[in-house]
Parts: structure tokens; C-alpha cells; sequence
């Protein structure tokens, strides 16, 4: 892949499959009607977690896509891959998509990048069709950059 100017766009292999892993965790847990966002974290030590961000009362709004990017930056030292999946939206072709988006970032890269699925709500209750395939549709500063 490479950019609008020209500059190569280097992803991990590692990084990769695990974005696209998560892009079809989130499709799941949202076709199942959770829109809860969730960081997933691989450790140095190749452990993984996985943590749900909620508010005190159950909430979800955009705040909480901010509040797992602080987490991520400021407690999150040990890792190195993060991914945050969200419910989101993208407009193409003048039309407004549901997407599951992630922001995923690998230790020691300057770059973050966000990838997002299309889906379509189908007539039937919680039923969802993927349109396409995963794509970046933005860079980012890496949350895992503690160095600046």
C-alpha cells in the first residue's frame, strides 16, 4: 500500500493479522448488539487482554473512544500492539456506512493507522453483511511512542 504522496506504508504482518482479527471480533460483538468499544492489547511478552471501556452508567458515546486512547498512552507500556474497536461511520460515494473501526499502533513504529470493515443492517433484526474489504482510512500518531 502506499500513501496519497507517495511514502510506503509499512504494517507488520503481526499487526496486521491481529487488526483483522479484531475487525471481525467487533463485527461479531456488534451484529450481536454490543457497541461496547474494547482495547486488545498483545504484551511484550505475547500475552493478550482485553479490556471493555464503559462509563459509570453504561453509556457509549464518542468520549469513550478518547478515553481508550488514554489509557492506551498513558498505562499501557508493557504492550506492544494495541488495537481500539469501535462502532463508527464512513461516507463514501455520498453515502453514510456503519463500520467497525480500529486504531492499532506496534511499539517502536511512528505511525498508527486506522482500518475500517463496511457493514450494511439487513432487513432482519441484528443481521449485518460486510461490504468489501478491511481498509486504512487514516494516520495516526502512535499511542505506543512513550518516547515522543
Amino acid at each position: 500500500m502506499s500513501s496519497s504522496k507517495g511514502n510506503s506504508i509499512n504494517i507488520s504482518d503481526e499487526l496486521q493479522k491481529w487488526v483483522f482479527r479484531m475487525l471481525e471480533m467487533g463485527f461479531d460483538c456488534f451484529s450481536e448488539g454490543d457497541y461496547q468499544p474494547f482495547i486488545f492489547l498483545v504484551n511484550d511478552d505475547g500475552e493478550k487482554d482485553r479490556i471493555d471501556v464503559v462509563d459509570a452508567n453504561g453509556n457509549i458515546d464518542s468520549s469513550l473512544i478518547e478515553t481508550a486512547r488514554e489509557i492506551v498512552a498513558k498505562s499501557c507500556p508493557f504492550a506492544s500492539i494495541y488495537i481500539i474497536v469501535s462502532a463508527g461511520y464512513l461516507h463514501g460515494d455520498g453515502t453514510k456506512y456503519d463500520a467497525v473501526v480500529a486504531e492499532a499502533g506496534e511499539k517502536g513504529e511512528k505511525d498508527g493507522f486506522v482500518f475500517a470493515q463496511r457493514y450494511l443492517e439487513n432487513s432482519e433484526p441484528e443481521s449485518f453483511e460486510k461490504i468489501g474489504r478491511p481498509a486504512i482510512v487514516n494516520i495516526v500518531a502512535n499511542l505506543l511512542n512513550y518516547d515522543g
